[in-house]
């Protein structure tokens, strides 16, 4: 199961020093990351598909949510594939991702896609991955409370190799979102805006599985 990483112990130990310590100068809080985390080296993926520096792969990404999922959250799936295959782009230039519109044409013509074959799939558009994104639950109000937001979502992340023919990876993924507290909705443009910035981290950490990524990256929430 896929989670987070703690905060690095240097942080807090940083932090708490420049809270209790008289050092005689202002502290720019906000540049902390900054300082501690400029050249850490990044961590690792815990699926690593380009093996070297000039590798490169050619992946396709699909994301499903069954109609309990889709019903209040419409195209919750297909925002989820643009976002996801941004972040992966942006993240590492070796791999090649099928763009999100042919992705979803694709799928409008193929309304069974669900039931096909990975490797069919993997084939026809002829690449070296399928990425299988799940949304198994996704959640705007875990509180009840309808003036405060905090997100849940459920993902189960699969990786198929097409090459080899088989299930290279499988995981569940899950997320609350912020992680430990919940945001008044009086201090948001909107419900739609939070669902927005919930996916885009949704997306950034799903990259996570197959892309590399700093410390810092993991100090979020809105």
């Amino acid at each position: 199961m896929f989670r987070r990483s703690s905060r690095s112990k240097s942080l807090i130990l940083l932090v708490m020093l420049a809270v209790t310590t008289n050092v005689g100068c202002a502290i720019n809080m906000l540049a902390l990351p900054y300082f501690l985390f400029a050249g850490e080296p990044k961590i690792p993926p815990p699926v690593t598909l380009c093996e070297k520096k000039k590798d490169t792969k050619r992946i396709l990404v699909l994301a499903f949510a069954d109609n309990s999922i889709q019903w209040g959250h419409q195209s919750v799936d297909d925002e989820l594939t643009g976002l996801l295959v941004s972040q992966i782009i942006q993240a590492d230039k070796r791999f090649e991702v099928v763009p999100e519109r042919a992705i979803r044409e694709w799928k409008d013509r193929n309304s069974n896609w669900i039931d096909k074959d990975p490797q069919a799939i993997g084939e026809h558009f002829d690449v070296d991955y399928v990425l299988f994104v799940e949304v198994t639950t996704f959640n705007l109000n875990t509180t009840r409370n309808q003036f405060l937001l905090q997100g849940h979502a459920d993902v189960l992340f699969k990786v198929w190799d097409v090459n080899k023919d088989a299930l290279l990876f499988s995981d569940v993924f899950e997320r609350d979102y912020p992680s430990n507290r919940s945001i008044e909705l009086q201090d948001l443009q909107s419900e739609d805006q939070f669902r927005r910035m919930f996916l885009r981290r949704v997306a950034q950490e799903l990259s996570w599985y197959i892309v590399p990524h700093q410390t810092a990256d993991e100090i979020d929430d809105a």
